[in-house]
């Protein structure tokens, strides 16, 4: 994948990354930080991988707009950001490097905390004919429709200055979204991914005395649904008074919702048919469909398992709770439960089965854009293509030993899962990203799984794949048909 770097250089830029930070503790501002390498003046990364244009300097500033999530707020302006001193200063190095080698100022600005607030401040600025924002940061689904259908973003495609050959850019995740050959959303080394993993208590794991080695598992091309399973029925539940609570001892405990989603693309399931027009197969004649349909079904039925609702704070569980041996969180939450005394550590999702050759995580962490009211794309591209060719030696390291609560060097097991299988393999869904909510025609059949997990909690009716398919499967081909297949 193009996204993919190799563990190897992971550490060797740990080095890099503590220069960056030392000069930027020091307040040496007059000298930049040296580059790896030049030719005719443009810079050199690591990996012998050059910035395609040479030094400018324009004298603006370029503002991204995003609205105030947790993910932009901490891990995109250093101005903004509640992420620590050293995810700060990896965001200020970044902007410090943009700025120098382009002569740009690099500004996030948020107007409002609603997903959809992006598309009513393009939606108002187009109108005015305005170019107030020249990047704009977007919700993972909510709004995606919209800024393609109304016309108020541009395809990354014109902007000659990017060079989508170069792994910093995610060309998976971009091919996946694109629209007749165009690239309306991207994403890059820029983005940090937010990406869902399997987190697993390795104190526990030694308790029940399972041999094998679960990473080894993940780089055998082992760790499948079937695997996954096996592993968590080890637990042996003897749970009494305390069954069915999330005080017993379970092989596995997640919150029955979103959590399955990214399930769908790990595994492979193919959503949508045809080369040309695209149509809809979210249907139970879809047989890869239908089979994890009722994996999850029968996961949620094991004795060894325990699910909880979306909303019940009470009875929420986390890896930190040391009573369970798998978990499915957001990689997101993991310096969290740092300070607990779980030894945790951190794998991809499973794939299907072992035919399947590779692991893919699905990124709900948003897309980014540009405006069609931008003036200046030659500038645009450039600060772009910087923002993503500085990512890697700089925040995205200073976010990977966030999540470890170490120096990558440290943890060499789960520093290889997060930036080979889980950050090294993330892809978008088009059916999902078009999705717009979750209470809309094509929203709801997205959300079969888990909205089939919260009857089973609840007591209620299942509506099944089947059902869903019949009653909003047309609805649901028009969504595809003003997005996808526009």
């Amino acid at each position: 994948m193009n996204t993919k770097r190799m563990f190897v250089r992971v550490l060797t830029l740990v080095m890099l990354l503590g220069v960056l930070l030392s000069a930027a503790a020091c307040g040496n501002n007059d000298t930049p930080p040296v580059a790896a390498g030049t030719t005719e003046g443009a810079v050199t990364n690591e990996d012998g991988v050059q910035l395609p244009f040479g030094k400018e300097d324009y004298g603006e500033d370029l503002t991204i707009l995003y609205f105030t999530n947790s993910m932009y707020r901490d891990f995109y302006f250093g101005d903004v950001t509640e992420a620590g001193d050293v995810m700060q200063s990896a965001l200020e190095e970044r902007r410090y490097l943009v700025e120098e080698y382009l002569g740009v100022n690099v500004v996030g600005k948020a107007e409002s905390d609603r997903e959809d607030s992006i598309v009513t401040v393009l939606q108002r600025d187009n109108l005015a004919g305005l170019d107030n924002y020249q990047v704009a940061l977007t919700h993972s689904y909510i709004g995606l429709g919209n800024l393609l259908s109304k016309e108020y973003v541009m395809d990354f495609y014109e902007l000659e200055d990017i060079s989508f050959n170069e792994e910093y850019w995610n060309l998976d995740a971009i091919d996946a979204l694109e629209v007749g050959g165009k690239a309306y959303f991207a994403t890059s080394d820029f983005n940090i991914a937010d990406v869902q993993a399997v987190f697993y208590n390795k104190s526990m794991y030694e308790q029940y005395g399972i041999e094998e080695n679960p990473y080894d598992l993940v780089r055998d091309g082992k760790w499948t649904l079937e695997k996954f399973m096996e592993l968590s029925a080890k637990v042996d539940v003897n749970n009494g008074e305390l069954a069915g609570t999330k005080n017993g001892i379970y092989g596995l405990g997640v919150r029955a919702d979103w959590e399955f989603i990214p399930l769908v693309t790990s595994c492979e399931v193919e959503w949508l048919e045809g080369s040309g027009y695209r149509t809809l197969n979210m249907g139970s004649g879809n047989q890869k469909y239908q089979d994890l349909y009722d994996w999850v079904y029968d996961l949620e039925e094991a004795e060894w398992s325990y699910m909880y609702n979306f909303g019940d704070n009470e009875n929420k569980v986390t890896i930190a709770d040391g009573r369970f041996l798998f978990t499915m969180e957001p990689v997101k939450y993991s310096y969290k439960y740092l300070a607990s005394e779980v030894k945790f550590g951190m794998l991809p999702y499973p794939k299907f089965d072992t035919n399947q050759t590779e692991y893919h995580s699905l990124d709900a962490g948003g897309v980014m854009c540009v405006p069609v009211m931008v003036q200046n794309k030659e500038m645009v591209g450039k600060v772009l293509e910087c923002l993503s060719f500085y990512s890697a030696d700089t925040v995205n390291i200073a976010y990977y030993e966030r999540l470890l609560g170490t120096r990558v060097a440290n943890a060499p097991d789960d520093a290889e899962m997060l930036d080979e299988y889980i950050f090294g393999t993330v892809t978008l869904n088009p059916v999902f990203n078009f999705s717009e909510k979750a209470n809309e025609p094509l929203g709801i059949l997205v959300y079969t799984i888990p909205k089939m997990l919260r009857a089973k909690l609840n007591g209620t009716t299942i509506a099944t794949i089947a059902t869903n398919w019949a009653s909003y499967r047309t609805a649901a081909q028009e969504v595809v048909d003003a997005t996808i297949n526009r």
